[in-house]
């Protein structure tokens, strides 16, 4: 039988800092660590981060946890983000040497400003919230492993630096906006006795962000002599203020659902009902 030592399997039975193993076979005994590849076009650092609510690349199909994290969000620090014009929430692109992915943004003061943290994992669709999946394979989608690459690996040990791949990040427009908007309401129509059912077009003619399903947007009257702003009338001519309805359909046009009692259109002399819609994230 063979006797048990105690300790470690190294010559000296203890953490060893120094490797006189290493050494012996030509290699430093030490660590080193000669710091991300620099690159003009990739300034920034990526590093990455498990999503506490799931289990590493499982579970995003699970509702109940979904709703809590819809999307993969990337961390960047407040100078890097006010650099690239990118507020919290904005849809971004992050580019490394050979792909880019598109993830969701949050502007953190924590992290080093030439340090950006994404998450990993991210795949898996979400049918009962209507969330979609991503090809894992393809570019321009939400996985984060396409990113990294083995130009710089650990002669010893062969892995590559999941956590400092050069990067950089820009914002992709998506059509949202802050504050008010002017919309045309194209169309009216009672989906049923309490429901009216709007189709929406934006006055400036922009786009619209992808639709989610869950978003809400504000109507309210533009400002016009004889009607107070932010107030809807209701088929008995009650006033109401403003308040949140649910968003429909994925389309160069929004369509809304009124819930309640289905208010009064009050039309200009061009046939035109211009009300306006608040922030649509």
């Amino acid at each position: 039988m063979f006797a048990r030592r105690a300790g470690f399997a190294t010559p000296t039975g203890r953490v060893e800092l120094y490797s006189q193993r290493l050494f012996d076979h030509g290699y430093s005994p030490l660590p080193e660590s000669a710091g991300p590849p620099t690159d003009p076009d990739l300034p920034l650092t990526l590093s990455c981060a498990k999503n506490g609510y799931f289990c590493h690349s499982q579970h995003r199909g699970l509702s109940s946890l979904r709703k809590r994290s819809p999307e993969p969000l990337v961390d960047i620090g407040e100078r890097a983000a006010a650099d690239r014009d990118i507020a919290d929430g904005a849809l971004v692109e992050i580019t490394a040497r050979n792909a880019a992915v598109r993830m969701r943004v949050r502007v953190d003061p924590g992290p080093h400003p030439d340090t950006v943290v994404a998450e990993y994992g991210w795949w898996q669709s979400a049918p009962d919230l209507a969330l979609p999946g991503s090809d894992p394979l393809a570019g321009g989608e939400q996985n984060y492993n396409l990113l990294i690459d083995n130009t710089s690996h650990d002669p010893i040990s062969g892995s590559v630096p999941l956590r400092s791949t050069p990067c950089d990040v820009r914002r992709i427009p998506t059509g949202t906006w802050s504050g008010p908007r002017e919309f045309v309401v194209e169309s009216a129509g009672d989906v049923t006795e309490d429901i009216r059912e709007l189709l929406l077009r934006p006055a400036d003619g922009g786009p619209l962000p992808e639709f989610r399903p869950g978003r809400h947007i504000t109507p309210r009257r533009s400002r016009r002599p004889g009607h107070h702003p932010g107030v809807l009338a209701d088929r008995r001519g009650t006033e109401r203020r403003s308040r949140n309805v649910s968003a429909c359909g994925p389309t160069d046009r929004r369509r809304c659902v009124l819930p309640g009692r289905a208010p009064r259109l009050d039309r200009r002399a061009d046939g035109t009902w211009r009300p306006e819609v608040r922030h649509l994230r």
